[in-house]
């Protein structure tokens, strides 16, 4: 049998912290399968033909929009002129959706629900558009969202600005918004954010440092890159009430005991239903417990995230995936 081609679509930076193709390469012994580092500098079918493809391709932009966009319509373009075409891991169209972050917020407003006494819930938010001819407190009252505030950027395709955020702690302070943005309500959550990376239902739960509690008042906007908040790393003195690089933090996979850090019946529910909202394979969900309540706050869906700390899970899962791919192939083949 001729092996599934695998053709990875992942820029060097993200390859090596994903470890791949070696991870996938280290478990396929039986040569199943051929794993191929596509580059986008060059003629994809010539590299080709591909039966699969694992893909990032937004974290092209990360060079200038004119490049990404080049990227973009390369490789899709590529794949509508296969014929059969590649199946893709995940949609293209729906990546770039998620690359919008309301978008992403409203999907998982849609997701919100109630199961052992626990709501899952995403704080009030609302977008701001830079020709939004309303006053800021207009559409904040509006949204019913309390302070303070964080603002996000709209559109998280390039990763030089998907983190630029802001904290706004009263009416004083709303002519620090620059807009366009998302505007959201800040729920105290004790400092701590649970980080669920999933390969379709199969999930990871890894806690992570988090902006420590905070209430309205006339203090100054706070500026800050959110990678320097959720990093076991970095401490941001601004924001953090401890030193992470003192603290312990807790990793949990699906076969260990979850419920020491999030309802696993829970997160599997939230799984659920994004996955069947959105068709998705390789995804990130950031979750709080909101304080006093427990209840389980949604703030971020991403695609492919870093799966730190559960690498090899992530590569056996993802495995499996191709495994299931490869095996229809089969079937496909003895059929005709």
């Amino acid at each position: 049998m001729i092996p599934l081609r695998v053709g990875i679509c992942i820029i060097e930076y993200t390859r090596m912290k994903l470890t791949l193709p070696k991870l996938l390469e280290d478990i396929c012994d039986d040569g199943s399968m051929q794993f191929v580092v596509i580059d986008m500098n060059k003629n994809l079918h010539d590299q080709g033909p591909f039966d699969v493809i694992i893909h990032k391709i937004l974290e092209w932009y990360n060079q200038g929009d004119d490049v990404g966009n080049a990227k973009l319509m390369k490789l899709m373009n590529y794949v509508r002129s296969c014929v059969p075409q590649p199946k893709m891991i995940d949609s293209i169209t729906e990546t770039v959706n998620l690359a919008d972050r309301f978008y992403s917020m409203e999907v998982m407003k849609a997701c919100e629900f109630t199961m052992k006494g626990i709501k899952v819930f995403v704080p009030r938010f609302a977008l701001l558009e830079k020709t939004n001819s309303e006053n800021v407190m207009d559409l904040v009252n509006k949204s019913g969202i309390n302070f303070p505030i964080i603002t996000k950027p709209p559109v998280t395709r390039c990763d030089a600005e998907a983190h630029d955020m802001s904290i706004i702690f009263s009416e004083k302070n709303v002519s620090d918004i620059m807009s366009p943005c998302v505007i959201q309500e800040f729920v105290n959550h004790g400092s701590m954010l649970y980080k669920v990376a999933a390969v379709g239902q199969q999930m990871y739960i890894c806690e992570r440092p988090s902006v420590k509690n905070l209430k309205s008042g006339l203090e100054r906007t706070v500026y800050f890159d959110s990678m320097t908040v959720s990093k076991r790393n970095v401490h941001n003195v601004d924001l953090h009430d401890k030193n992470p690089q003192f603290m312990k933090f807790r990793t949990s996979v699906s076969e260990c005991n979850v419920q020491t850090l999030l309802d696993e019946d829970i997160v599997k529910e939230i799984l659920c239903r994004i996955t069947n909202k959105i068709d998705l394979t390789l995804f990130g969900i950031d979750i709080i417990v909101e304080e006093n309540t427990g209840n389980y706050g949604l703030i971020d869906l991403n695609y492919m995230p870093s799966y730190d700390g559960v690498l090899t899970y992530f590569a056996e899962d993802l495995y499996q995936k191709l495994q299931h791919i490869n095996g229809e192939r089969v079937r496909n083949n003895i059929d005709a």
